[in-house]
């Protein structure tokens, strides 16, 4: 009997008629992320040599930093707690419609901020405070539903980043440069807190499926692990907490200092070493020590800022621990959820290059000028290519023929 005439009489299931790119988040918000990264890192270097003039509500500052946090690292931990809530939860939080609506609302936000910057109407960018709300409901009701406790706190990192977005725009509206440097500083630690939970669930887990085989041991959760996650909070409510408080800026560097260590140590038995010839672990390992280094290095910052620049102490941390494990997260999940070899192409690893002299190149700017350009080009260079490495891959279907 064919095929055909074997079907007969069955529920035939549903095809869904929506463009692949629409199947899961990680396919549009990454391809987003990598976009708006490339994109905003040249704008910048353009806006610093005074070729372009900045307008509105944001400062030249505020406006890079709102654009990196709020639409570069906003657009990955949309696209990766989307993809992930499934596996967590079981139950798909965005179908395609919704996710549709999800990329139009943050495609909206970045046109506004732009506008505004170009000399739009003031208050045009407040359309872009839009979107992380309703992200932190789309993400919060599968978690809530399904009483998954050990998610709620990803619930409160993605309202805590809303909170902060609103703030810095309340800021930017009325000109107050404490609360708007406590905004974007939220904006930078509060994912470095996702990153140190995430991190210390996945980093070791990949790792040990590939270096086990070769005899080298990657041990458990530990106390040690819990100790880094409640110090990287801690390191974010102080650093919140610093410019708006004398008091609070006394106790910083200690918890921060102190996170720094407990996130550098926990690394111990995660099998760093072993990973020296598989980029597609090593990025995570690097962008891991990253968290820790900038942890430590923002300390210090406040209690030698001659040694350690602040400016150098924020970079290690948004173009290492966030631009690093971003990009590597983007690389990896890109090729599992897509149903391919988690074997990386030639020129992801050039990306990789790409931003850890991004990285280097970032820090040392702080005395040496010039490199400031070459950090901008580099961070730029290697989210281009992710974008033409993967664009294909994002917007065809699974090669295995299953649906996501």
């Amino acid at each position: 009997m064919s095929d055909g005439l074997m079907s007969i009489g069955r529920r035939q299931p549903a095809v869904s008629t929506s463009p692949i790119i629409f199947a899961s988040a990680f396919r549009p918000f990454f391809l987003l992320a990598a976009a708006v990264a490339a994109i905003s890192i040249i704008v910048w270097l353009f806006i610093l040599k005074g070729a372009l003039l900045v307008h509105g509500s944001f400062g030249i500052i505020d406006l890079h930093a709102h654009e990196m946090l709020f639409g570069f690292t906003t657009a990955v931990i949309a696209g990766f707690l989307l993809t992930a809530i499934k596996n967590w939860t079981g139950q798909a939080p965005a179908g395609p419609r919704l996710l549709a609506g999800l990329v139009a609302l943050f495609i909206v936000g970045r046109i506004a901020v732009a506008v505004e910057a170009a000399g739009g109407p003031r208050g045009t960018a407040w359309l872009e405070a839009l979107f992380l709300p309703t992200l932190a409901v789309v993400v919060a009701i599968p978690i809530l539903r399904t009483k998954n406790r050990r998610n709620f706190g990803v619930v409160g990192v993605v309202a805590m980043l809303a909170v902060m977005d609103i703030v810095m725009h309340v800021a930017g509206w009325t000109n107050n440069v404490e609360l708007g440097v406590a905004a974007r500083t939220g904006a930078l630690l509060v994912p470095c807190v996702l990153l140190a939970v995430v991190g210390g669930r996945v980093i070791p887990l990949f790792t040990r499926n590939v270096v086990t085989t070769a005899g080298v041991a990657v041990r458990e959760t530990n106390t040690l692990d819990t100790l880094a996650v409640a110090s990287a909070v801690a390191a974010a409510a102080v650093s919140i907490g610093a410019p708006l408080s004398s008091t609070i800026t006394l106790i910083a560097p200690p918890v921060l200092i102190v996170a720094g260590v407990l996130t550098i140590a926990r690394m111990w038995g995660w099998g760093t070493l072993a990973t020296a010839k598989t980029p597609i672990l090593w990025i995570l390992h690097v962008g891991h020590m990253a968290l820790g280094v900038g942890f430590f290095a923002r300390g210090v910052s406040f209690l030698a800022p001659t040694i350690i620049s602040p400016s150098g102490a924020l970079h290690i941390l948004s173009v290492g621990a966030l631009g690093v494990l971003c990009l590597g997260m983007m690389s990896r999940v890109s090729l599992g959820h897509s149903g391919r070899p988690l074997i990386l192409a030639p020129a992801t690893v050039v990306a990789y290059g790409c931003i850890v002299v991004a990285l280097v190149a970032r820090v040392a700017a702080t005395q040496v000028p010039f490199l400031l350009d070459v950090a901008g080009v580099f961070f730029a260079l290697s989210f281009a290519i992710f974008i033409v490495s993967y664009a294909q891959i994002l917007v065809s279907p699974r090669p295995d023929g299953k649906a996501g």
